[in-house]
């Protein structure tokens, strides 16, 4: 494969929308024709970028959060969206400053296998975001050269849970090498006018290496009560022990402005369904409500629910959060309360109208791609193997796939942008030109080498596909299509991020340009998007 060049090299957001460890196999499929007149992607994009490191020390830090004032309040959100400016997939507010060229400034806070998500927020009251990854809290700015041991300007231990997990890609990391943090999100949850933390454990784990524990059970969440500026682990509250799927959306789904937590539950009832937890604002340290959205999915093995896919946005265009996930659209009843009617679209790679378990995408977004005022859907189309499209909302509810991207034999029809196990997905206006574009990369390790992943490594990581980072730029002219930015991509020594389970795209410096934030098996990263 030939591979996109760094065009510019430099060296050195809020909701957003989580692969298994039990989906053996190659993820093998005959590619389907891209229709007649897509846009697959105009030239190779001319601008992106980013190599070197800012920084390499390890320390452990302190367990003491510190003292600040000021600050802002619910600062995290979903992909492309907020609170207060947006519905999570639609994009937020419009940039007004520019990163025309797409270059990033990436730094590097640690080289270390410590989370698979991020949450963003001002934890110290500072005014400065701040980013919360496992068990530790880092605080900004985050700028080249930055020492995570610092303990006037690095990480704060906030809770209980696992320090660095094995990342060498062997067999028993199927257990070993799961992070008890898959999704996490910064919002201030009782009120007091301080950012909490929101943590969820992947749906399955096992044992660890080195008798480390996992404090966070599997598949539960709890949200952390910031103690402004107290030393100590942060109280915690379980919103559920029963939160499952590889994905979690925040988004306001009842109007209330407060966000609701999408993800798949086991023993709810019906059981093994897709939908979202709700709290009561009254009390919100109490566990949170399940609310079933979907048909059942029967969980592979009755074990775990390693479902992919999950999204949310309003579809239709009647002013109410609808779901999505791999098989199709959810839409909201007008009335709020009811069963909620289903439009059976195969958005995956196989195709699956069925309910049959584990094969989908990653976080699916809602946004009007070509202008024509109907929103469309745009998902990865194999979390564990190639694909990611568009889908063009046509009358009736119908939709028609357009690819932006396939397996390695069409390259030469993709601008050459071919890579696998896009896990995460989010969707922006990086470059300030008042159009969303996407920001996704593959997933170093998303399974060990030994599963047989599509476009996975061998021995010692060695293989034929390097990890990346990728912006697909939205062009509506001549024709509606994505540019392929090439961000980030192993060079030598210097290893890509890669997307991990979960990551997010927030404006870090408050410059007005997004930054992209990123803790995967391959340490914690942020991207600095530059004028």
């Amino acid at each position: 494969m030939r591979r996109p060049r760094l065009i510019r090299t430099v060296i050195a957001a809020w909701w957003p929308l989580a692969c298994g460890a039990l989906a053996f196999g190659a993820c093998a499929y005959n590619p389907p024709a891209t229709p007649a007149g897509a846009g697959s992607g105009g030239k190779a994009g001319g601008g992106g970028g980013a190599t070197g490191s800012g920084g390499a020390a390890t320390g452990t830090g302190g367990s003491n959060v510190e003292t600040g004032s000021g600050g802002t309040t619910a600062t995290d959100g979903g992909p492309g969206g907020n609170t207060t400016d947006a519905a999570p997939g639609t994009g937020g507010a419009v940039n007004t400053a520019k990163n025309t060229n797409l270059t990033f400034t990436k730094v590097t806070i640690h080289n270390r296998f410590l989370a698979e998500s991020v949450a963003i927020g001002d934890f110290d009251h500072d005014g400065t975001l701040d980013i919360a990854a496992g068990k530790r809290w880092y605080k900004g700015p985050f700028d080249p050269g930055y020492n995570p041991a610092d303990p006037a300007h690095g990480e704060h231990i906030y809770r209980d849970g696992h320090d660095d997990l094995p990342v060498s890609g062997t067999a028993e990391e199927i257990n070993t090498g799961v992070s008890d943090s898959w999704s996490a999100f910064g919002y201030d949850f009782n009120g007091d006018g301080w950012d909490d933390i929101f943590q969820n454990s992947a749906s399955d784990i096992g044992p660890v290496a080195n008798g480390q524990t996992k404090p966070i059970p599997a598949g539960t969440g709890y949200w952390y009560q910031n103690p402004m500026g107290a030393a100590g682990n942060w109280q915690k509250f379980q919103v559920s022990a029963d939160m499952k799927g590889e994905h979690k959306i925040y988004a306001d789904m009842n109007g209330d402005n407060k966000p609701e937590i999408l993800g798949a539950c086991k023993n709810c009832n019906p059981p093994e369904t897709w939908g979202y937890w709700q709290a009561d604002w009254a009390n919100p340290s109490a566990p949170w409500t399940f609310h079933s959205v979907t048909r059942m999915y029967p969980f592979k093995d009755n074990c775990c629910g390693w479902l992919h896919g999950l999204g949310a946005g309003d579809v239709n265009g009647d002013g109410k959060m609808d779901l999505l996930e791999r098989s199709g659209i959810w839409l909201q009843p007008a009335s709020g309360t009811g069963a909620w009617t289903f439009i059976n679209v195969a958005f995956s790679i196989p195709e699956h109208l069925d309910t049959a378990p584990d094969i989908g995408g990653s976080h699916m977004q809602v946004y009007d791609v070509d202008g024509d005022g109907m929103n469309d859907i745009i998902s990865s189309s194999n979390a564990h193997g190639y694909g990611l499209a568009w889908f063009k909302q046509g009358p009736a509810g119908t939709f028609t796939r357009i690819m932006i991207m396939n397996v390695p034999a069409q390259g030469a029809a993709h601008d050459d942008a071919v890579f696998s196990q896009l896990h995460s997905l989010w969707l922006e206006d990086m470059d300030g030109d008042g159009l969303k574009d996407i920001v996704t990369g593959k997933t170093f390790l998303a399974h060990p080498f030994t599963t047989g992943d599509a476009g996975g490594s061998g021995a010692a990581g060695v293989g034929a596909e390097p990890t990346v980072l990728y912006v697909f730029k939205l062009v509506r002219t001549p024709t509606v299509h994505f540019e392929p930015h090439l961000i980030d991509i192993d060079k030598g020594a210097e290893k890509a991020s890669g997307v991990a389970r979960e990551f997010r795209v927030a404006d870090m410096d408050k410059d007005g340009i997004p930054d992209i934030v990123i803790s995967s098996k391959r340490g914690l990263f942020v991207f600095k998007g530059k004028p």
